[in-house]
């Protein structure tokens, strides 16, 4: 996911259950688990590039903005 850069995601439905896992890198991987807030819809946001020295666009799903 680190090569794919800020904003990449993983995620897993299990329908039995209604559980969704989410892996979200950022700036390391981020891992959620929810039976409330699914994937969909993505949005965008601005977070600071230290190595860049500016603000980027992130894409983030739904039940990271959460």
């Amino acid at each position: 996911m680190e090569a794919q850069g800020r904003g990449s995601n993983e995620w897993r439905v299990e329908p039995q259950s209604n559980v969704v896992v989410v892996k979200w890198y950022d700036k390391r991987p981020i891992r959620l688990i929810s039976t409330y807030a699914a994937v969909d819809p993505e949005d965008t946001y601005e977070r600071w590039d230290a190595m860049r020295k500016e603000h980027i666009k992130v894409k983030r799903s739904h039940r990271v903005k959460e």
